[in-house]
């Protein structure tokens, strides 16, 4: 929080500078939903007490709050001037040709998976992964245009692109990892906190 705060006073200074801040869709909360169960980029930012204070990963260390914060500091900028813009996007996955991909959230639930040899029970198409270079040129493409409204939101994501635990399942078993078991969610997530 406190780079976002020292970015946009940089930002400000002299001759203002367009800020881009790259957030998370984990800022996201029931409360920002449309009667479709959609979040749309307009929707104003949701309650902080309507995110869980628990989970794995980046959702267990304040992670998602603090971006959530942070967000509300680049509004605060754009309502007074700055031209400050918020990109969300959601999971990131590798590389759309080379497969490369960081040690992010995802890879570390994958590297959980085959230490465990296990999968968690988890209905419907849970995954929305978008290639890393499809969302670094979104964002480039948008900080490149002119004419957006400063505080416009952004989430860059390819629709339709879900893979779900069978899917999963499927790959894992291609790569040679055959026996996978199936858990109950709630088991396996203490198996690896």
């Amino acid at each position: 929080v406190d780079a976002t705060a020292h970015l946009l006073e940089f930002c400000s200074m002299v001759r203002s500078k367009p800020f881009h801040h790259i957030s998370t869709m984990g800022v996201l909360t029931p409360d920002m939903l449309d009667r479709h169960g959609s979040v749309r980029e307009n929707a104003p930012l949701g309650d902080i007490r309507c995110m869980p204070l628990y989970g794995t990963g980046d959702q267990a260390n304040g992670y998602p709050q603090s971006k959530w914060l942070a967000e509300m500091m680049v509004f605060e900028a754009a309502r007074q001037g700055l031209p400050a813009f918020v990109h969300r996007p959601g999971l990131i996955g590798g590389n759309s040709l080379t497969g490369a991909s960081a040690e992010d959230v995802f890879f570390h639930f994958l590297s959980d998976v085959l230490k465990l040899r296990c999968l968690p029970d988890m209905e419907g198409n849970k995954f929305k992964l978008t290639p890393v270079d499809w969302v670094a040129k979104a964002i480039v493409g948008i900080a490149l245009k002119e004419g957006y409204a400063s505080g416009s939101v952004f989430h860059p994501a390819v629709p339709g692109n879900s893979i779900s635990i069978a899917d999963l399942t499927e790959v894992f078993q291609l790569l040679g990892y055959r026996n996978l078991q199936i858990m109950d969610f709630v088991q396996w997530r203490e198996m690896i906190i």
